[in-house]
């Protein structure tokens, strides 16, 4: 696997925050919310909008779940991989419990079920 360039995950957002409010053209407003790359808040990774909060916190959680979901896409080629190399059953039972485990836990997190 080729080394990432994006800001390594995990990715924080904080609901202490809350967002922000901002007027769009036509007098609807745009939810905002922050997304971090750690729970201190060093670097901001990404602004996300959407037209209402429900909307912009969908969007959020999943931007901030996108480190989770590269490093199960990861894991599951390795599966994958492990299955083709016909590598020890008991060694490829491990390594795709570990790609399930990490895929159903970064779509948990998309889905805003888990922070």
């Amino acid at each position: 696997m080729s080394e990432t360039r994006f800001t390594p995950g995990p990715w924080y957002y904080t609901s202490d925050y809350g967002g922000f409010e901002l007027a769009d053209h036509d007098g609807s407003y745009i939810h905002s919310e922050l997304i971090w790359d750690s729970p201190k808040r060093k670097t901001l990774i990404a602004e996300v909008d959407g037209r209402t909060k429900n909307n912009c916190r969908a969007n959020t959680s999943l931007i901030a779940s996108a480190p989770e979901l590269y490093a199960a896409l990861e894991n599951l080629l390795k599966a994958s991989d492990a299955f083709d190399e016909d590598i020890a059953s008991v060694e490829l039972e491990k390594v795709y419990m570990a790609a399930q485990k990490a895929a159903r836990a970064a779509l948990s997190k998309a889905r805003g079920e888990t922070p």
